[in-house]
């Protein structure tokens, strides 16, 4: 149902991702993806993409080579500022923070559309858990 939307997500992660496109991307309006997606997920389209694009910087920073205005901008942030707000925001702490030192960090990894069609609804799972080791 949504595998259209998240390999979209996925593959736009490095630029700025609307409601509208995601939208477009899953064949819906942004009003009924919303509420689709929210039900289905509990938590809501653009969320999950703030999510992912948080989740994916944490790659880039671990390379030192790359400056944190790089990184925002790789990842849709017009501003440093606004990058390092959000960051904090999902992790705690701000990005310089992270880079100096690595911490394991909770993030939200791409969801997997295991939406099986049942008689005229779907059925949405099954969920995993991630335990370390």
């Amino acid at each position: 149902m949504f595998k259209s939307l998240f390999q979209y997500i996925e593959e736009h992660l490095e630029r700025k991702i609307s409601t509208e496109e995601a939208a477009r991307a899953a064949g819906y309006s942004a009003s009924h993806l919303h509420r689709l997606f929210t039900f289905a997920y509990g938590i809501s389209v653009s969320d999950y993409i703030r999510k992912r694009k948080l989740a994916s910087s944490l790659l880039m920073l671990s390379d030192q080579t790359k400056s944190v205005l790089d990184i925002a901008v790789t990842c849709g942030y017009e501003y440093e500022q606004s990058f390092s707000r959000a960051f904090k925001e999902e992790f705690g702490m701000t990005p310089r923070k992270y880079r100096m030192t690595h911490p394991v960090l909770p993030v939200i990894p791409p969801i997997q559309d295991f939406g099986y069609e049942c008689g005229s609804g779907l059925l949405f799972g099954p969920e995993y858990v991630m335990f370390p080791e």
